[in-house]
């Protein structure tokens, strides 16, 4: 349709008819390209929030961890700390054998203090890590 007639004013060198037509064109795929990219940001705010909803429930998860690690060092402090004092006090004998070896057994085992957050690890493998912020306005 817009071919045709710019087709018939190229033959008639209708040149007002000619740069109006082109114009038409021009605006509306302008027009288009920005719709599109008013989409795909819409899109981009709407992942971005899932994301950082993600990330905050995966550092609840890995603070709720490290909470438990914490606990479990500082009941191995504390038993250190005991088996220490029969140590130091030369109060290690057979009655107390079973209960400073619990002690010192306990000494054994590292827990990881390492923070997963697996929701980063799927951004960067997906290459997500790439959309802008979101900015207030």
């Amino acid at each position: 349709m817009i071919i045709n007639r710019l087709a018939i004013a190229i033959r008639h060198q209708n040149w007002s008819q000619i740069i109006t037509e082109i114009l038409i064109v021009v605006i509306g795929i302008f027009l288009g390209l920005q719709v599109q990219a008013t989409y795909e940001e819409q899109q981009d705010r709407k992942l971005e929030k899932i994301y950082l909803q993600r990330l905050l429930d995966d550092a609840d998860i890995s603070v709720a961890g490290q909470e438990r690690n914490i606990i479990r060092g500082e009941e191995k402090i504390g038993g250190i700390e005991k088996a220490y004092q029969l140590m130091i006090n030369q109060q290690v004998s057979e009655d107390n054998r079973e209960e400073f070896t619990k002690y010192f057994n306990n000494i054994r085992g590292v827990y990881s203090m390492d923070v997963y957050l697996t929701t980063i690890d799927e951004l960067v493998a997906s290459g997500q890590v790439t959309l802008n912020p979101i900015t207030e306005n």
